[in-house]
């Protein structure tokens, strides 16, 4: 199974043999363009953002409901009411010293190793949220320390987290126990 974001804030879920769509969640973030989305490891639940809303959501893969909202994070969009500009991965080829454009992403949200937590940014701030899974409640707001916004963070299935940022650094961070 695999799932695809739309302009239009819908979800679409997919048969992964057949190619065939099994669930499509409409609005799922009132018309508001999905930047982001993924399934919990058992495939239970989809977890979704959206540019003008700042939510991060939780969508039950079986029924098409909202299971639960995180609240707290905010993009420069909708602060600003514009449509953000989305950044850009470049490949470097040493041999010619050029970049290429091979993808464009938008701030995203993602759960750690454990899916206890789900991480984003909060972009005015240039902080990464954290919030409790299960009680939706935020429990730590960390800084970036990137110059700027950073504008994709990516969990290991392992431990750590990066975060990368429009200053072409990536930070690695580790949870010490």
């Amino acid at each position: 199974m695999y799932v695809s974001a739309a302009k239009d804030g819908t979800i679409t879920l997919w048969d992964g043999v057949s190619a065939n769509c099994i669930r499509s969640i409409v609005a799922a973030h009132t018309a508001a363009e999905i930047t982001s989305a993924n399934f919990t490891k058992d495939q239970m639940y989809c977890r979704a953002k959206a540019w003008k809303d700042s939510a991060v959501k939780l969508w039950d893969v079986g029924t098409g409901r909202l299971v639960k909202q995180y609240s707290g994070s905010t993009n420069a969009a909708t602060m600003s009411g514009m449509t953000p500009k989305p950044c850009s991965f470049y490949l470097f080829i040493p041999s010619t010293y050029e970049e290429k454009p091979i993808a464009n992403c938008g701030v995203q949200a993602v759960f750690n190793y454990t899916e206890e937590f789900v991480l984003s940014i909060d972009e005015p701030s240039n902080e990464i949220v954290i919030w409790d899974a299960q009680t939706t409640e935020r429990v730590a707001k960390l800084p970036s320390t990137h110059n700027g916004a950073p504008n994709w963070i990516e969990h290991s299935p392992i431990e750590a987290a990066f975060v990368c940022g429009n200053d072409r650094a990536v930070r690695y961070w580790r949870e010490r126990i």
